[in-house]
């Protein structure tokens, strides 16, 4: 915490307090065709602050970017992680959560440049269900060899970490 608050800028480390640095968050997400009746949820958040004056609490994720526009943030929206980081968010702060922010770092040769930018929430996704859904298909598929099972094809399979096992 102490490293995270002193590379704040000036002004963030008066106006907020550091609660969580890589903290790993754990929910719960009913489910009922398992035996427990429930899935567990787990993300590791890069960054929670406080506001000292209002109480506040954000979930801040830190991203790389070539440019800062509206299309890095856009594409975070419908993003599992951030979908993710907004159930956690409101589950383990309640009414005290004013949401998932972006830390967008542009990384260029003539030097950095940071913004930070609130993530719109999406009203319209339902993303207890999409986890369920994802875990039924891994239930039904466990038993079948990895070769035949189905595959989403796409640029997903060589992204900016490079290609993806099933290349």
């Amino acid at each position: 915490r102490q490293a995270v608050t002193r590379d704040l800028h000036p002004v963030d480390a008066e106006r907020y307090e550091v609660v969580e640095v890589e903290h790993e968050y754990r929910t719960r997400i009913p489910e009922p065709r398992v035996t427990s009746g429930w899935l567990l949820y787990t993300q590791r958040v890069d960054l929670v602050l406080r506001s000292r004056a209002t109480g506040q609490v954000s979930i801040l994720d830190h991203k790389k970017s070539y440019v800062l526009t509206s299309k890095t943030l856009d594409c975070y929206i419908l993003d599992a992680q951030f979908l993710g980081l907004w159930m956690i968010g409101r589950r383990k702060f309640g009414r005290v959560f004013d949401g998932v922010y972006l830390n967008r770092i542009q990384m260029k040769s003539q030097g950095s440049r940071f913004d930070r930018v609130k993530v719109p929430f999406s009203p319209t996704v339902n993303f207890p269900e999409y986890i369920r859904q994802a875990e039924a298909r891994l239930r039904e598929w466990a038993d079948v060899p990895a070769e035949l099972r189905p595959a989403a094809y796409g640029e997903a399979c060589y992204g900016r970490f490079g290609k993806c096992p099933f290349f």
